[in-house]
């Protein structure tokens, strides 16, 4: 009886060896869509930077202006190039979609975290730049009233951008942390969370109206935060593809 029992436990052991394998093979499938997306969005980050941080590092150091001036000419292909990007992800998400009913359960819910976070900040990334250049270019046109309104809306919308980032990807990698045991992915998750509110709140906690009446070092500090908040939903792409990548069996 002793000895029936011990096969059966340990058929229930191959049993669940071979559940674990199969996770872990199905996590390691995912890595290459995560890295094939950071690398991508890592290059619109490149460009957006180069045609952006330099405005602001001549607005700290005007003796730069002689050799960042030409970054200028990016600026149209940055303001653009976000169009073909959210094109491309959405895209990832489709084939995403079609590959999931392959994955077992774990896995599912995971493409699903970051699909459904990556989705919605596309889509509320295109509602908010939409509504920033709308009241951008109707406000010389309108009264002062008029003017006034639209210049709070444009705040409003200029806010919510800046959030976007603890919705993706600071909440996905809060969660995969705790799904996985990740302590990494969990704590970058904290991490990009707690940059991006200290960015948005600095000015009304420090008690300076604008960004810009801050003192030069907080400036600087916000400045270099929102500069790198460009880099935080590729960089946790490709750390995420890294981590998902060397996970051993069974893990």
């Amino acid at each position: 009886m002793e000895e029936k029992s011990l096969h059966a436990a340990l058929d229930d052991l191959r049993v669940i060896r071979q559940v674990l394998d199969r996770t872990a093979d199905s996590f390691r499938t995912l890595a290459p869509a995560f890295r094939r997306m950071g690398l991508v969005w890592l290059c619109q980050a490149v460009l957006y930077t180069l045609a952006v941080t330099p405005d602001l590092l001549t607005y700290l150091f005007p003796a730069l202006y002689d050799y960042l001036s030409w970054t200028g000419a990016l600026v149209p292909a940055a303001q653009w190039s976000m169009l073909p990007l959210g094109i491309y992800l959405v895209a990832e998400c489709i084939l995403w979609q079609r590959k999931k009913p392959g994955y077992v359960p774990l896995n599912r819910q995971l493409v699903t975290l970051w699909q459904f976070f990556l989705l919605l900040y596309l889509v509320l990334f295109a509602l908010l730049q939409g509504g920033m250049s709308l009241a951008g270019h109707a406000f010389p046109m309108l009264s002062s009233q008029g003017g006034r309104d639209l210049w709070t809306a444009f705040l409003i919308c200029q806010g919510f951008l800046a959030f976007l980032p603890v919705l993706f990807p600071g909440i996905p990698l809060l969660i995969t942390g705790a799904m996985l045991g990740e302590k990494m992915l969990g704590w970058l998750g904290a991490a990009v969370c707690a940059l991006t509110v200290f960015a948005i709140l600095a000015p009304m906690v420090t008690g300076f109206p604008t960004v810009a009446s801050m003192p030069l070092p907080l400036f600087a500090l916000n400045v270099v935060i929102v500069s790198a908040a460009a880099f935080f939903p590729p960089a946790a792409l490709l750390l995420t593809a890294r981590r998902l990548g060397r996970r051993q069996e069974g893990a």
